[in-house]
């Protein structure tokens, strides 16, 4: 049995799916496993890992050199990355597969999957297609003209697809409440994980509080429930710049700087800080007093950022701005403080308990154990290792080519 992972994003790409892939396949007890992700021009540590990286294509690149990315985008479903994940099944395919391999498609982005479809089309191997995010059923992809073929997309990939891997309970039951009992007995959920030898050891904590936030700030994920609520916490309470120091450690759009400048905050109570390589978000997670987690306002969010999880890994109280969901359903379940987004006086009220229970025992590792362990990667790897055992035969689908009708 061959076991191949098909993953565009792969380190030393910065993106989470890029981490949390290679984390899974460092840690699987089977094997041996070939990655094949993209080239990113640089020279790449396997580090015991078969790695084999595919080119984009041209075109792609010139997108990207002239800056035209979003305008990609718009024009290509389900992604820009359509064409690499074209080029990197006919690469996996100059081999061909055998009925017992096992290929593993990773998105976002979700073209590897059409890589995956239209090999396991062709050879009957058995697979296993890994969302991290909805698809079709994504509230923040905003191109309603790819609405439909996203649609037909993705269940051409439910259908042909051994198992259907998502992140969290709630993303499953969005995904798969529009497809047939049959098809959602092959979902189940596989969490991210966070590896706690990564993490250094923490010093004591001195000065103010230090509430961090690591991670891009885009879209209607923004800070501003939670500068409106820093506004009204220093309305209230005159000390609060010697009290607290929050910063923001990432990419952040510039309105969102502008609108901290506009507000009546003390000085130096706000940082905004570049983004740092990924063993440095670590650091700064586990030195941090209180670790802020924000999502974007909705009536529930499915979403589970893999930075929450290394939030989980860090042993570090957790402070989070977001709807009822994924997101609040774990942080409550750890112990942490929660407060919706749309609610801007209970964002104010709850961190200021957040701060009062967390500068009582600053230094106190925290969290309930038993939910940490959920999503540890000695836990998480064998998880998928039982999945993979449990496969059975392929699904026999019939050995042919994507009709043009459904690429």
């Amino acid at each position: 049995m061959r076991l191949i992972f098909l993953s565009w994003a792969f380190p030393p790409m910065e993106f989470p799916r890029a981490v949390q892939v290679e984390r899974l396949a460092r840690h699987v007890a089977l094997g041996p496993i070939q990655i094949v992700c993209a080239a990113v021009g640089e020279r790449r540590t396997a580090n015991g890992l078969a790695i084999r990286e595919i080119a984009e294509p041209r075109r792609l690149r010139l997108y990207r050199a002239l800056n035209l990315a979003r305008l990609q985008a718009a024009m290509i479903a389900p992604d820009p990355q359509r064409a690499w994940a074209a080029a990197a099944a006919r690469a996996i395919a100059e081999r061909p597969l055998a009925r017992d391999d096992v290929l593993v498609t990773f998105g976002q982005p979700m073209s590897d999957h059409l890589a995956g479809l239209a090999l396991t089309r062709r050879f009957g191997n058995r697979w296993i297609a890994h969302f991290s995010d909805p698809w079709a059923d994504n509230p923040f992809a905003r191109m309603p003209l790819f609405r439909r073929r996203n649609l037909r997309l993705e269940r051409a990939v439910v259908a042909a697809a051994d198992r259907v891997l998502l992140t969290s309970q709630e993303t499953l039951e969005l995904v798969m409440a529009k497809y047939p009992p049959a098809w959602c007995a092959k979902a189940s959920v596989l969490p991210h994980a966070f590896d706690a030898v990564l993490y250094p050891a923490r010093e004591p904590g001195r000065g103010p509080l230090v509430m961090r936030y690591l991670g891009s700030l885009y879209g209607a994920r923004s800070p501003l429930p939670l500068l409106r609520a820093l506004e009204e916490l220093a309305r209230r309470t005159p000390d609060l710049g010697q009290r607290l120091r929050v910063e923001f450690i990432g990419t952040a759009a510039r309105r969102h700087k502008t609108e901290a400048a506009q507000m009546r905050l003390p000085d130096g109570l706000v940082r905004f800080v570049p983004a740092v390589d990924y063993r440095a978000s670590l650091k700064l997670m586990r030195a941090a007093d209180l670790l802020l987690h924000i999502d974007a306002p909705a009536d529930e969010s499915v979403f589970l950022a893999s930075k929450l999880i290394d939030y989980i890994g860090a042993r570090r109280p957790i402070f989070a701005v977001t709807p009822a969901g994924t997101a609040a359903r774990l942080v409550a379940e750890l112990g942490g403080w929660i407060a919706d987004p749309t609610a801007p006086d209970a964002v104010a009220a709850r961190l200021a308990e957040a701060m009062a229970a967390v500068a009582a025992r600053r230094d106190a590792d925290w969290g309930d154990e038993t939910v940490r362990r959920r999503y540890d990667i000695r836990t998480i790897a064998p998880a998928f290792d039982a999945i993979i055992a449990r496969l059975g035969a392929p699904s026999g689908a019939p050995v042919r080519a994507v009709s043009k009708q459904e690429a």
